[in-house]
Parts: structure tokens; sequence; C-alpha cells
């Protein structure tokens, strides 16, 4: 009898001090879990409104328009270099119409069967500014299969001669060149100040992008650990909550700058 009420009994025994063990482990573990929760929700918030935090959002948004500028910089200059190649070639072209014009007026008309009429006959119908175009004169009216080849010799000879005529005075000659010139001046001066303002922004972005990588090294558990005693977390947190400059110190160059001309780009 004894026995069995024994066995009846230590069940409930071993289920009463389980319950009684567990509730004196959440006893006293619940003041700990209590203030690492509120340690946790402090290091939080105080990392949410740090100085440091409010300067890493201004870096990573200008950073963002600042890269993109730096895209359309390089974009602008070197379509500006592509246009300086076309100014040369643009130039060579212009006399070489204007030294193929002056050498027609002047010798077209020395071709045997070839007058003023027949000339200008061929000036209107196939004749685009380069010697090449005048091989195309066996089709105008008039001119037939001696006047053709004619013509293709002279245009050979006239081949040889425009070298020449080019180095020398010519009409139109100095308006051309005056007009590239300028032209020429203003396309360099661009890609200088182009290039140098180039060189500015991507000096920025560097310094921009150092201070930021810093700044992304401390978390919300930089600040837990701090509040540990965690002495490096703590050099961390002090530099951090100083941001990019002390709020009683004087603003950085490039910090302004970065602010002024990329925090907001429409």
């Amino acid at each position: 009898m004894a026995v069995e009420l024994l066995a009846a009994i230590f069940p409930n025994i071993l289920l009463l001090i389980i319950v009684v063990v567990i509730s004196l482990i959440l006893m006293l573990s619940f003041p700990s879990i209590e203030f690492r929760l509120k340690l946790w929700l402090k290091a939080r918030d105080d990392y949410r409104t740090a100085r440091g935090t409010m300067h890493l959002k201004l870096l990573k948004e200008c950073l963002g328009n600042l890269r993109l500028k730096i895209k359309e910089t390089i974009n602008d200059l070197e379509s500006a270099k592509q246009y300086r190649t076309d100014l040369v070639n643009q130039r060579k072209k212009e006399l070489e119409v204007a030294a193929t014009i002056y050498l027609v007026n002047l010798e077209f008309t020395s071709i045997p069967g070839i007058g003023p009429v027949l000339k200008d006959r061929v000036m209107r119908t196939c004749f685009d500014g380069t010697l090449q175009s005048l091989r195309r004169a066996w089709t105008v009216y008039g001119i037939g299969e001696e006047r053709a080849y004619a013509i293709a010799v002279w245009v050979n000879q006239a081949q040889r001669k425009l070298p020449l005529i080019l180095e020398g005075k010519f009409p139109g000659k100095d308006e051309i060149n005056k007009k590239y010139d300028q032209l020429e001046r203003e396309t360099n001066q661009y890609i200088m100040n182009t290039e140098m303002l180039l060189r500015d922004m991507l000096e920025l972005k560097k310094r921009a992008a150092n201070e930021l990588k810093r700044l992304e090294k401390v978390k919300i558990s930089t600040f837990l650990k701090s509040y540990k005693g965690d002495s490096d977390a703590s050099k961390d947190v002090t530099n951090y909550l100083l941001g990019c400059f002390p709020e009683w110190g004087r603003i950085p160059d490039w910090f302004k700058t970065l602010i002024e001309k990329y925090g907001k780009i429409s």
C-alpha cells in the first residue's frame, strides 16, 4: 500500500520540482533579459540620432548624385575631344573645296573644247567641290567622249597641283583658317576646363567615399559593444558621434562643396 502511494505521489513531486526550478531560472534571468533589451534599444536609438548617421545619409545621397555628374562630365569630355578631331577634318575639307574652286575657276576653261558655257553647265550638274566629281562630266549635255577624256586628263594634273595650291594663298583660305582657329581655341579651352572640373570631382568623390567607408563601419552593434565596456568600440562610437566634423567645428570645404553642389539634383 505504501509503495503504491509513493508511486502515485512521486511523479507529482517531480513535476512540482521541475516547475519550481524553471520558475527560479526565469525569475533570475528575467532582469538580465530586460536589461539587455533596454541596452539594445538604447543603442538603436542613439545610433539613429547620432551625428554620424545624419552625415552618413547625406554622404550616400550626395555621392550618388556626384557619380552621375562624373559620368555626364566624362561623356561631355569625350564628345568635346571628338568635336575637336572633327574640326581638323572639317577645316581640311573646306580648305580643299576652296582651293579646288579656285583651281577650277583658274584653269578649267583651258581644257580643249571647254568654254565658259560648258564650264558653268559642268559646275551646276556634277561639281560638288571635289576634283573627283568632275570625272562625271561625261553625263553633262554637250560633253562628248573627247571632251570627257580631256577633262579626265586635266583632273589628274589638277590633283597633283592641289597640294601646292593648298600651301599657297587662294580666295577664302584666311577666312576659313580664322574661323577654325577660333573654334579650336574655344574647344581647347572647354576641354581644359572640363578636365579640371572632372579632376576636382574625382578628388571630391574619393574624399567623400573614404569618409563614407569610415562611418559605415559603425553599426548598432558597435554602440552595444561600447555600452558593454569594449574600449575599441567606445573609440569608434565617440568618433561617430562627431560625424564628419564636430558640431562646434568649421565645416570642411570638401563637405560644403559636396552638399551645396550635389545635395539635390533634379
